[in-house]
């Protein structure tokens, strides 16, 4: 069986090579819908992961996919993406010394129905009186393609002055989340069910 990650995150893909394996990379062209105000949060990303994949599964052969989402709550605000640099300012000092959740949807098909699904939580803390390293982490990082417009595992850690939950998740993936699934449907020889 082959292990497809629907996904173009690097991050996602090496979170998955953490687990001593090295996943078939496939892009989704699913087209994200906005979130709607008052929408419920938990179903808005689960049905953008589920949609990911059946986007997937709709032009591709996969007998064992997983896709995600993941977005930034902050006072009911849902943070994606930012569409420029000048969104991505306003993101980051939105968040300042702010508690925000960041959750990461998965979901699981195997042989083309969907075998799993679930959404992880995890609470990251920024500091306050960030316009400093704000307007200097705009200037070098990448921060583009990431929910919330910093990326954790690099450098915007400055950023974090507390974090509860799993770490993996606020980078993309929750590891041990997926781990327990593979370890609960395959074994703990899961690995030995892929090519």
């Amino acid at each position: 069986m082959k292990f497809f990650l629907g996904s173009s995150s690097p991050r996602r893909l090496e979170l998955i090579k953490y687990l001593g394996i090295t996943p078939h990379v496939i892009k989704s062209e699913y087209e994200e819908r906005a979130y709607k105000i008052d929408e419920d949060i938990n179903s808005y990303i689960l049905e953008l992961a589920r949609n990911k994949g059946l986007d997937i599964l709709s032009r591709h052969q996969c007998e064992f996919l997983i896709t995600a989402d993941t977005l930034v709550v902050c006072e009911g605000r849902v943070l994606g993406k930012p569409s420029s640099k000048e969104n991505a300012k306003e993101i980051l000092n939105f968040l300042a010394g702010k508690t925000q959740e960041v959750k990461t949807a998965i979901c699981i098909f195997k042989n083309k129905n969907l075998a799993e699904e679930f959404i992880e939580t995890s609470e990251v803390d920024f500091k306050n009186d960030l316009e400093h390293e704000i307007n200097a982490y705009l200037e070098f990082a990448s921060y583009m393609d990431k929910a919330g417009a910093y990326g954790i595992q690099e450098h915007g850690r400055s950023f974090v002055s507390e974090v509860r939950g799993d770490y993996t998740n606020i980078i993309g993936l929750p590891v041990r989340r997926v781990l327990d699934y593979l370890i609960k449907e395959f074994g703990v020889n899961w690995r030995n069910h892929f090519e």
